[in-house]
């Protein structure tokens, strides 16, 4: 199973975002016995700063909109 989210959200939208990923990757975890994995932090979700997440999307999202002059 995946969970993405896609590369539009900066600050407040990135951490409501983030913060639904994050729940959710919980809830299949709990359910399955399974242990999430995010590659971007190279690390379980459950053991990363949600504050690094956040900023992580945020500074992709704004290089991003910097690239296509937006």
């Amino acid at each position: 199973m995946s969970i993405t989210g896609p590369y539009w959200h900066a600050g407040h939208d990135a951490e409501v975002v983030l913060d639904k990923v994050f729940a959710l990757s919980a809830i299949v975890e709990k359910e399955t016995g399974l242990t999430a994995y995010d590659p971007q932090s190279e690390r379980p979700p459950a053991d990363g700063q949600p504050e690094a997440a956040t900023g992580l999307m945020s500074r992709i999202t704004e290089d991003l909109r910097s690239l296509h002059g937006g």
